[in-house]
């Protein structure tokens, strides 16, 4: 697991579990899942999820930190 500067809390973790059940639903339904099964997601220090992603070539689960924007677009 790659992890973005501070050890992931027990709250981060739940949620990272989240985000892989989400997409390995996905996967199973597109005939592209397989175990062991990768997310990457940015996650907030609270543990709220801000976005999530997987690819059938994801060979590790990679813990981002979320970023609260500064700036309207």
């Amino acid at each position: 697991m790659t992890i973005s500067k501070n050890k992931p809390t027990t709250r981060q973790l739940k949620t990272l579990e989240k985000a892989r059940e989400i997409w390995s639903k996905v996967a199973k339904e597109h005939n592209w899942y397989k175990e062991p099964f990768y997310v990457q997601a940015w996650i907030h220090d609270d543990g709220t999820l801000e976005d999530c992603v997987s690819f059938k070539g994801l060979n590790q689960d990679i813990i981002l930190p979320a970023t609260e924007l500064t700036e309207d677009w």
